[in-house]
């Protein structure tokens, strides 16, 4: 809600799906939970996605925009000890899309 349009209402959709994956180096096949969080927020330039995610990797230096920048590298760090990958694919102005991969267990 932090980095919702002032223009529009924000809209966040979160999905999950169950992906399987085969190796080109192995028959067995791997599972992933797949979760997606998009929103029609700010967004940000795609050239800044790694930044997003290093402690305090603030992408807004505007005040309006309040925060410490911890919240996404904690939400790597979470992810990344679980064995699983984060990405995020935004165009200002239009919002962002979250992907957290996450092995099945």
């Amino acid at each position: 809600m932090k980095y919702s349009s002032k223009e529009l209402p924000p809209k966040i959709k979160i999905t999950c799906s169950l992906e399987k994956e085969s190796s080109e180096l192995s028959a067995a096949q791997k599972a992933f939970y797949v979760i997606q969080i998009s929103d029609n927020g700010i967004g940000f330039m795609q050239e800044y996605e790694n930044k997003m995610f290093e402690l305090f990797g603030r992408l807004e230096s505007n005040p309006i925009y309040s925060g410490t920048g911890i919240g996404l590298a904690i939400c790597k760090k979470i992810v990344r000890n679980h064995q699983g990958t984060i990405t995020a694919i935004g165009e200002p102005g239009k919002g962002a899309v979250f992907t957290i991969r996450l092995p099945v267990t």
